[in-house]
């Protein structure tokens, strides 16, 4: 026994947090045991990350409108008078710093809304993979091929 893995994974935790209304219930619950129905906001959420190799060597501030709050995720969160910051690690190996999330009730409502949120964060040297969603539809494509439905 080397490592018991007691974190959420990156992706999708993110997603999670966000997208699951009674996320602390489900933690709660599931800690001790209890299998809770998943509660979400809508039928698809999407998780697209983001970076900064910047981010990897200074305290890097991330803005980003208020109505967006529930929709970022930062890894290596600090919030210092008012303002969110990423902390660097002195890694090079470390530059994704979040999620941006969106929602919707289909596939297509969901990347549109992931995407307004990316378009929306403010920070030095950022980057997403947007065609991460083209992707994404070339898969459900294949899935589809196979009989899977979304």
């Amino acid at each position: 026994f080397i490592d018991p893995t007691m974190r959420c994974g990156l992706p999708p935790s993110a997603c999670q947090a966000a997208g699951w209304k009674n996320w602390a219930e489900i933690v709660w619950n599931g800690a001790q045991g209890v299998l809770v129905d998943i509660d979400p906001p809508a039928k698809y959420l999407v998780e697209l990350r983001f970076s900064s190799e910047w981010a990897s060597k200074n305290f890097m501030p991330v803005y980003w409108p208020k109505e967006h709050d529930a929709l970022v995720s930062l890894l290596r969160w600090h919030k210092h008078e008012g303002a969110s910051y990423v902390v660097p690690t002195g890694a090079d190996t470390s530059a994704n710093i979040g999620s941006m999330i969106g929602m919707g009730e289909t596939i297509e409502d969901a990347v549109e809304m992931a995407l307004e949120v990316a378009k929306s964060v403010e920070a030095f040297e950022i980057s997403f993979d947007a065609a991460a969603f083209e992707k994404l539809d070339k898969e459900l494509d294949e899935y589809a091929k196979m009989g899977f439905s979304f």
